[in-house]
């Protein structure tokens, strides 16, 4: 029996199975299974999408012809597009379907493709909730807060000194979040910034003296000898660095070096450290014409986070 074949030369029966194929999802080339080949169309609607974006496919791999496409379906693309048939984008997106990434990294790159960079990592440098040392001397004198302003850590002391500590002058800077890139996961160290030199407490005697933590350290312990008055002031400084610790981010502080002293040998010795994740924040204490006691107060270093 000879089959009604179409102008085209194409049999009824075949004409319809074309039909079928692309009422099926088929991207028009006819093969009835919705599959991409190459066909010169866009083959998003058919039963193994290779993108959504419109563009011309290829050729039999169906990786699309066009810039910015985006074979992995990631939700990601770059200028230069897909690199090959296995769906690795050549730009910011280096896997294959990288929206899958459960966590946001810090890592200047978008993970879980939400559109938004490094989502809730460290921002901005702050200070939390503080903490004070016992006061180390008598209590002569008047009370006096030398505590550094809102978002200033301590960074040294100005002041004077002979065979006693005769006035002191907290020395306080405006502390920074710094991004290093450091491998898988960017690292935030503290930078110091503008220095203010607070109200001087005590009298005239002795001789002046000015000593200061180094570059992007802050005073993390003080230490000297105390009896009814504060005999000899010396302080102890660090670093700190914003490093993940156990799954978040947290102060990491580093000791780097000790100060100078300054006062005589009276009284007795003392020594107090900051708690750990916590820097100086001030001074308070007593003095008249001279210290007559002080206590070092600390705060946590913390940090607030992108939205």
């Amino acid at each position: 029996m000879t089959l009604p074949v179409s102008r085209f030369g194409y049999s009824v029966v075949a004409m319809a199975a074309l039909a079928v194929g692309c009422a099926a999802g088929d991207a028009g080339d006819g093969d009835g299974a919705g599959l991409p080949i190459g066909n010169g169309a866009d083959d998003a609607g058919g039963a193994t999408p290779v993108d959504a974006d419109a563009r011309v496919d290829a050729g039999a791999s169906g990786i699309d012809a066009g810039v910015n496409r985006d074979s992995a379906g990631e939700g990601k693309s770059d200028a230069a597009g897909d690199a090959t048939a296995s769906l690795l984008d050549s730009g910011a997106v280096t896997t294959p379907d990288a929206c899958a990434a459960a966590v946001e990294l810090c890592n200047a790159k978008d993970d879980n493709c939400d559109g938004r960079i490094d989502t809730g990592c460290p921002q901005n440098a702050t200070l939390g909730a503080t903490e004070a040392s016992a006061p180390y001397g008598g209590g002569g004198g008047s009370a006096f807060d030398g505590s550094c302003p809102a978002g200033q850590a301590l960074i040294g002391f100005d002041g004077r000194s002979g065979d006693r500590l005769d006035a002191v002058a907290p020395v306080c800077a405006v502390i920074e979040l710094e991004a290093v890139v450091v491998a898988p996961e960017l690292e935030y160290r503290v930078r110091t910034r503008a220095v203010t030199i607070q109200s001087q407490h005590g009298g005239t005697g002795g001789g002046v003296f000015s000593d200061r933590c180094g570059t992007d350290e802050v005073v993390i312990g003080l230490s000297g000898r105390s009896g009814a008055n504060v005999d000899l002031l010396a302080f102890s400084c660090g670093s700190v660095t914003m490093k993940r610790v156990s799954g978040v981010y947290a102060p990491v502080i580093t000791g780097t070096r000790s100060s100078a002293t300054h006062g005589g040998s009276g009284g007795s010795a003392f020594s107090y450290a900051c708690s750990d994740g916590r820097i100086a924040s001030g001074v308070i204490g007593r003095s008249g014409d001279k210290v007559d006691a002080l206590s070092l107060t600390c705060a946590l270093a913390s940090f607030s986070t992108t939205l």
